[in-house]
């Protein structure tokens, strides 16, 4: 380059105009290095959070499910309890006629004997159970000192006395059941007076 190419250069340089094109452009420079530098630290930050974001909301109570989760469908068992009772249950009874034995003396009152009736009544439980039956008692009419009293039970599923072995209740079964009854005067001179006599069966259920 000639001596006087280097004059006009260094005037050009020299030249306010000169100096204000190179601040502009210095400045223009320096802001969009400054823009870069926030776009850069925008995006590292964005990229940042969505890294973190799912460790950030899981806890450790959540259950991932659905295709490809390791749990893909949660559940729970719900207990529920209940107890059954053994029960029976008897209708309403058919009460029993009974009727005096001997002339003239009464001697005994029957069910079993020439004009008697049988009581009756029907029984169902929902478990084997046993039909316990106990002798009579008296609930009305003049009182006699008996010297023996019996009870009977007749059924579609066996029989059975009083004071004897239970008849086993099938479960779920209907079974009609006929009682039948004797009671003996002890003093068989006196026998049973004249009089309405009243006596009860009871029939008793156990396991």
């Amino acid at each position: 380059m000639s001596s006087n190419s280097l004059v006009n250069l260094k005037s050009v340089m020299e030249s306010p105009t000169y100096r204000l094109t190179v601040s502009t452009v210095t400045s223009s420079l320096v802001g969009a290095s400054s823009s870069l530098m926030m776009l850069s630290a925008l995006f590292s930050t964005s990229a940042l959070a969505q890294v973190s974001s799912p460790s950030i909301n899981n806890s450790s109570a959540d259950i991932p499910f659905g295709a490809g989760a390791p749990n893909a469908s949660p559940s729970v068992d719900i207990p529920f309890t209940g107890v059954v009772q053994t029960t029976c249950t008897f209708d309403t009874p058919d009460p029993g006629r009974l009727v005096p034995v001997g002339t003239p003396i009464a001697e005994v009152l029957s069910s079993l004997a020439s004009g008697g009736l049988p009581g009756q009544v029907n029984l169902k439980c929902n478990a084997d159970t046993q039909l316990i039956v106990n002798e009579p008692t008296q609930v009305g009419g003049p009182s006699v000192v008996l010297s023996l009293a019996e009870a009977f039970v007749d059924s579609n599923v066996g029989n059975t006395t009083s004071n004897s072995t239970p008849l086993a209740i099938p479960a779920g079964v209907d079974i009609p059941l006929q009682v039948d009854m004797r009671v003996t005067a002890e003093d068989t001179r006196l026998g049973f007076p004249p009089g309405t006599y009243t006596y009860k069966v009871t029939l008793t259920v156990a396991p």
